[in-house]
């Protein structure tokens, strides 16, 4: 570690260390900590080992960054400089690794502000004496996870950012301070709004600390609330025309530009073999078509396998009857038949299908056989019936409860049952049908929501 500049007595948050990495949520969050005149005692700066230090000094003049916002190519070494403020340095950027974990344990502030990388662990957080402090891009309990404003874009035309202590259960610790924001047309999410609204937050979390006489009031979450994973692209893409739509309009350099994209990528190879992250995906208007051009092209190779031959309704309904624990897990049949049998709550469903929800969004795969403690008890993961089960089940929840974590599931089981079908010639009847039946569903809602966004 490395103790570098002394500064020159401006107002200190004492009790409070930072932990900065030189990426877009740290440098808002220490520009606007700054303007604010609420400077953490102690600022330690994460860095990676294995690349020289930067010289602030022969860093040109960050370009001209619009007043609403920040100075989003500034690095925290330039503006540490240009303040004149006091920092150590930190060759690791792991948060989670021994060298920081033993750091974390003589942190000399009450209160550490977590400025973004790996979720903290449970090691990390149970043995510090000092309480994290992170500003999450959701309104909590109902918004935890990721991505999640583009969730409540969707859901609400509106966003919001919790700060609250960190506690091991994901997003679950005592509230700060909220806030929700309207969109802005025209601004990158990802690169500025982001990190701008979460700054925000914060500011106003410690400005009711300080008006506090020095005192946090944390509030408990309450309800069970919703945990999101990474957005599928196209609903990304529906989620950017609610700014589009319904966004306020504001004098900003900062214009969001969609990503060049001339192919659907997400069917064009096996999707069990080589699984798809989701992170940072392209999005807009011809991503949007070349979606739906791809769609329509599975749908028609469904429809030849058979020979046109529609699927009503009361057909699917015995379809998900047959019992064949062998091919696909029973859960999965079971769900999709309660529901289409009307014999299950929307919310009971919800409550079943969750856990199988988080298994395919975290692992990309859905494993023949789980114990009873829901690990794999099996390296089988390539019986297509059990992603047309949770695929059609998804999509049967969504249809009746409108919760888009069931939508954003189903998108990309089927991007991965799409991926499988040129190499699946001998699809069985049943199977064919009920994916017929999982990509019309799909269609008719997006097409919805195309239209309220």
């Amino acid at each position: 570690m490395l103790n570098l500049r002394k500064g020159k007595g401006m107002p200190v948050l004492h009790e409070f260390n930072i932990y900065l990495l030189d990426n877009s949520r740290s440098r808002a969050y220490l520009q606007s900590l700054i303007r604010n005149q609420l400077i953490p005692e102690h600022i330690y700066v994460l860095y990676p080992e294995d690349k020289e230090l930067p010289d602030p000094s022969s860093e040109p003049a960050p370009a001209d960054t619009d007043a609403h916002f920040f100075v989003k190519n500034e690095s925290v070494f330039h503006t540490l400089k240009k303040n004149d403020l006091a920092y150590t340095v930190v060759r690791n950027v792991d948060l989670n690794s021994p060298q920081i974990v033993e750091l974390s344990k003589t942190l000399p502030g009450k209160y550490t502000i977590y400025c973004g990388g790996p979720i903290l662990g449970a090691e990390l957080l149970n043995s510090s004496p000092s309480k994290f402090i992170h500003c999450h891009p959701g309104r909590t309990p109902d918004f935890r996870g990721s991505t999640c404003f583009y969730y409540s874009l969707i859901a609400e035309r509106k966003m919001g950012v919790s700060c609250f202590f960190m506690e091991v259960g994901l997003d679950e610790g005592d509230i700060l301070s909220q806030k929700e924001f309207l969109p802005i047309n025209g601004v990158d999410i990802d690169a500025v709004f982001d990190s701008w609204m979460r700054a925000e937050t914060l500011i106003d979390a410690i400005k009711s600390y300080v008006e506090n006489s020095l005192k946090f009031t944390p509030v408990p979450q309450e309800g069970e609330g919703e945990t999101y994973f990474i957005i599928h692209p196209v609903l990304k893409t529906l989620a950017i025309d609610v700014v589009h739509n319904h966004g306020r309009v504001i004098d900003t350099k900062l214009s969001l530009v969609p990503p060049t994209v001339s192919v659907y990528e997400y069917t064009q190879q096996d999707r069990i073999k080589n699984p798809h992250k989701y992170s940072f995906s392209p999005f807009g208007k011809e991503f949007l078509r070349l979606y739906k051009g791809d769609r329509e092209k599975y749908i028609g190779i469904i429809t030849a396998k058979i020979q046109e031959r529609g699927i009503s309704l009361k057909d699917l309904q015995e379809l998900v009857k047959v019992e064949n624990s062998v091919k696909t897990p029973e859960e999965l049949r079971k769900i999709a038949a309660s529901l289409l049998q009307e014999e299950i709550t929307p919310s009971e469903a919800e409550k079943q299908l969750s856990p199988w929800v988080k298994k395919y969004e975290v692992w990309k795969k859905l494993y023949t056989v789980y114990n009873s403690s829901f690990r794999k008890a099996s390296d089988d993961c390539n019986l297509l019936s059990s992603y047309i089960y949770a695929s059609l089940a998804s999509l049967l929840v969504f249809r009746q409860t409108k919760n888009l974590k069931f939508l954003n599931v189903a998108l990309k089981l089927n991007d991965c049952i799409c991926s499988l079908i040129p190499s699946t010639e001998s699809l069985d009847s049943v199977s064919v049908d009920l994916i017929q039946h999982s990509l019309q569903l799909e269609r008719e809602s997006i097409s919805q929501l195309e239209q309220e966004c």
